[in-house]
């Protein structure tokens, strides 16, 4: 049953697949336990410019396809529509309507059913608050490209770091790593495909009139020479002023179009990627330099209001490289006027040998108790507790300790690529 008929008489039995057209308040799907406002209002490309339903489906071989089952490309102005009305989004939004959870979308539920915060709750609060009207027209059937307000893009694979949980989709650099951890997984047409991903070349803003918020990330969107150029445009067609930008970023370096450009629009919020403090984040993020993000982010609280930023968050994909340095990350936002002061997590799900969950169970132990004292700082905000909480919960939930061994040997592969050594950033990990 779609959300909020529950209180309608005369459609309470009525299957949802004889609705054609209906409407229903948005502050009714808000406590639906299946409803997603993206499968009608967003769309997703990935770095090689393929559709994804969201950010969340990216990694799980889940890209649209038409109703050949062929798969569509964003190099191709015709597939945005066709992404934008393929059968797997077609039957999402049937599915939730009918109050079903899409397979597809299990890595949200997964997170609800733990009593975490999900992307799906988070996008619907968003576009609630910010994006839509009260009442909203859906249906289950096409839509057009007019009626997408956000769209979610990763420009290309260009970045000047080869993080230890990246791949050669997200960064181009770690295409020769990739082959010394994984021989023969890419053959030569995947590897000249990854030195050139350039599907945002032939991007066309204009089809997307309704559009109210545009986000990048990468790659490192800070250096893709074609955001800059769409930015201006959108300033020249007086749209600018309706478009909240936002960014993942790593925040290495801030190009000068940012000052240029980010005035005109209704508001930027930056997600900024940070791992580990001092050598932890050199370490996880290499080659990083935490010294000079440190500082970019100083830069970023002193001019945040003409820079016209809303939003800065600094965000952390907790995994096994930085579990024992948890304290110092959620301590650090603490020292920012501007910047929140409550550290954004995410779990690392992708590879899964740098899961938190592949910990030996007695180091799970240790640190379980440590961040258990550590919820007693006076420092930590009520959300900061809420997190912890939240982390403890998931390292434990499952005991994924058998792919200890996997995770030894891409650690010493990649120490020895990088002429580094894991025991130098976290003492805690038994030797090996």
């Amino acid at each position: 049953m779609y959300p909020g008929a529950e209180g309608d008489a005369n459609e309470k039995k009525t299957p949802v697949s004889f609705l054609k057209r209906f409407y229903f308040s948005l502050n009714q799907f808000m406590t639906s336990k299946t409803f997603c406002i993206l499968p009608w209002k967003h769309l997703f490309v990935g770095n090689s410019g393929r559709f994804f339903p969201c950010c969340m489906t990216e990694h799980q071989e889940t890209y649209l396809c038409n109703p050949e089952h062929k798969e569509l490309s964003a190099k191709k102005r015709t597939d945005w529509k066709l992404a934008f009305n393929s059968p797997q989004i077609l039957e999402m939004r049937r599915q939730m309507l009918e109050g079903l959870r899409p397979e597809i979308c299990q890595k949200c539920f997964t997170l609800e059913d733990q009593g975490n915060v999900s992307h799906r709750q988070v996008q619907n609060a968003l576009f609630f608050n910010h994006y839509t009207q009260k009442q909203v027209d859906f249906s289950s059937g096409p839509r057009d490209l007019s009626e997408v307000l956000s769209l979610d893009l990763r420009p290309g694979n260009v970045c000047n770091l080869v993080c230890r949980m990246c791949n050669p989709e997200t960064a181009m650099g770690w295409l020769a790593e990739w082959e010394k951890l994984y021989p023969g997984d890419l053959d030569e047409e995947e590897k000249k495909e990854y030195t050139k991903l350039d599907w945002f070349e032939s991007f066309e803003i204009n089809n997307f009139l309704g559009l109210k918020k545009l986000h990048f990330a990468g790659g490192e969107p800070f250096l893709c020479k074609e955001i800059p150029t769409l930015l201006k445009k959108l300033i020249k067609d007086n749209r600018a002023h309706e478009i909240h930008l936002s960014f993942n970023t790593n925040l290495t370096l801030i190009p000068f179009w940012v000052k240029e450009t980010f005035p005109y629009f209704a508001g930027v919020q930056l997600m900024v990627s940070l791992d580990g403090i001092g050598l932890v984040n050199d370490y996880i993020r290499y080659p990083s330099k935490f010294s000079l993000i440190e500082k970019n982010l100083f830069y970023i609280d002193k001019n945040f209001d003409s820079l016209n930023l809303v939003e800065v968050n600094i965000l952390s994909t907790i995994q096994l490289y930085n579990s024992f340095s948890l304290t110092d990350l959620f301590l650090f936002p603490k020292q920012f006027k501007s910047i929140k002061s409550d550290l954004c997590i995410n779990y690392l799900f992708d590879p899964y040998p740098l899961s938190i969950q592949v910990l030996p169970s007695k180091i799970k132990d240790e640190l379980t108790n440590r961040l258990n004292i550590f919820l007693e700082n006076k420092s930590l905000s009520s959300q900061d507790i809420e997190n912890i909480k939240s982390i403890i919960k998931f390292m434990n939930e499952k005991d994924l300790s058998g792919l200890f061994s996997e995770f030894c040997r891409f650690t010493n592969i990649l120490d020895k690529s990088r002429k580094q050594r894991v025991q130098d950033f976290i003492t805690e990990l038994p030797q090996w």
